[in-house]
């Protein structure tokens, strides 16, 4: 059998010929369109208690998450755009703050302002903080989500900026 690193570390073997790739790994998040239903219920079975909270916890959200995403990728943001990039990084400090975060939005005279949203969780054991790190940038010229605005066809979603990195911003 072949073996895929699932997102939280463990090794996991997935039955021969079920009809997943096998020359790249998958995981628990994104399911290559040829996964068997079988290699999915694997998968998902094998989760732990937190781990299957959170996938329930995000398809609740999934409507609000790709609305998100639809507004980041027609928002034009290309990389020396710095007009774009910062409406791009409004988006994002405007959805934060709807959903209980601080932002500070760090002003960058060249290139796009930072934007640093802060979750407080005084009730947490570890008050270590996480960072979490993205680009709004894309490398497309101007102009570029009026010819290829946001779409979604079966499981795939397409436009300037989807992959790389506006989904993992949503993500975030």
């Amino acid at each position: 059998s072949i073996a895929h690193e699932r997102f939280s570390g463990p090794r996991l073997a997935l039955p021969e010929n079920d009809g997943a790739r096998s020359d790249r790994p998958t995981d628990d998040m994104h399911w290559h369109p040829r996964q068997s239903a079988t290699t999915k219920a694997c998968l998902m079975t094998d989760l732990t208690q937190d781990e299957a909270r959170i996938i329930a916890w995000l398809g609740e959200r999934k409507d609000e998450m790709i609305d998100l995403l639809r507004e980041l990728v027609d928002t034009d943001s290309g990389s020396y755009d710095k007009a774009g990039v910062d409406r791009a990084g409004q988006v994002l400090a405007r959805f934060h703050e709807a959903n209980g975060l601080s932002v500070e939005i760090i002003p960058d005279a060249r290139y796009g302002d930072a934007v640093k949203a802060r979750l407080a969780n005084p009730a947490a054991n570890d008050q270590r903080p996480v960072l979490l790190l993205g680009h709004r940038d894309t490398v497309f010229p101007e102009g570029e989500p009026t010819r290829r605005p946001f779409r979604i066809e079966g499981a795939r979603a397409y436009g300037p900026g989807v992959a790389d990195m506006k989904a993992g911003l949503v993500i975030e």
